[in-house]
């Protein structure tokens, strides 16, 4: 999380704020991987995790949404919709299962994937078609989230899919 705050001290699309950038999506993305494999993983370190998500999230889009909405400017509407579903989603959540919810989806992890690599590609490819993909998986993703929170009859984190077997509301969906 202090990287992520450090971030802000850079300029926008900078080397420094790229290596800042780098060090953080890696980090998150290994952090609960190796915490797992070594047994370590816990409902604190899941939550610390989501936490860290939030800000290394909110200090990137500080920096890197203002030049993005400048180029392609309808990409405010994708992120007005993931943000109503997923806010929407979380508190369907809180009141279905009296607690802050998130699934480690697929959908999501790949949302996660796009985004982060959007400005290394974008030197490279259309940022509109980037910003498409990055908002339509993004989309698929907080739906997938809210179905799942809708209709699990318990909170499972490690929900992978909606499609994965498992009871939804007294039903298994998957016979």
């Amino acid at each position: 999380m202090i990287a992520s705050g450090i971030m802000l001290f850079f300029p926008d699309w900078s080397f420094e704020f790229f290596c800042f950038y780098t060090y953080c999506g890696i980090s998150d993305m290994l952090d609960g991987f190796i915490a797992r494999k070594s047994g370590g993983g816990s409902a604190k370190g899941a939550l610390l995790d989501s936490a860290a998500d939030v800000v290394f999230i909110a200090a990137a889009g500080i920096k890197l949404l203002p030049g993005i909405i400048e180029a392609v400017p309808w990409t405010v509407t994708g992120i007005i919709i993931v943000a109503a579903i997923k806010i929407s989603g979380y508190g369907v959540g809180a009141v279905r299962f009296k607690r802050f919810i998130s699934f480690h989806t697929a959908l999501n992890k790949a949302a996660g994937a796009a985004l982060f690599f959007l400005p290394y590609l974008a030197p490279f490819m259309d940022l509109g078609i980037l910003c498409l993909i990055a908002c339509a998986i993004s989309v698929l993703a907080a739906i997938e989230e809210f179905l799942i929170t809708i209709f699990a009859s318990s909170y499972e984190p490690d929900t992978k899919t909606i499609c994965q077997p498992q009871k939804y509301n007294g039903h298994n969906l998957h016979k």
